[in-house]
């Protein structure tokens, strides 16, 4: 009943490399289609582009900001055991 081989299917990439051949294929067309080719930019322009290509970095916090954080979860969980009894156990 189920004499086919395996090689007789296409693996997983296979399968889905055409797919997105023709997708990517397929957005092109249109992008081409509803603007048109586009230009090539002046390298002025290419720089003032990429300023806005990635988003900035938020500023690294200090050593002294971790501690104070991981010292108030230390004394959170002190408190919490302390309350509830599993201090004396």
């Amino acid at each position: 009943m189920f004499n086919r081989r395996l090689e007789d299917f296409p693996m997983f990439a296979e399968l889905f490399s055409t797919h997105n051949e023709d997708m990517m294929r397929r957005k092109v067309e249109e992008k081409i289609r509803d603007e048109g080719i586009p230009t090539t930019m002046s390298k002025e322009d290419l720089r003032e582009a990429r300023k806005n290509w990635f988003r900035p970095m938020p500023k690294k916090e200090s050593i002294k900001g971790h501690l104070l954080s991981l010292l108030d979860i230390l004394i959170n969980r002190w408190a919490i055991f302390f309350r509830e009894g599993i201090w004396m156990t």
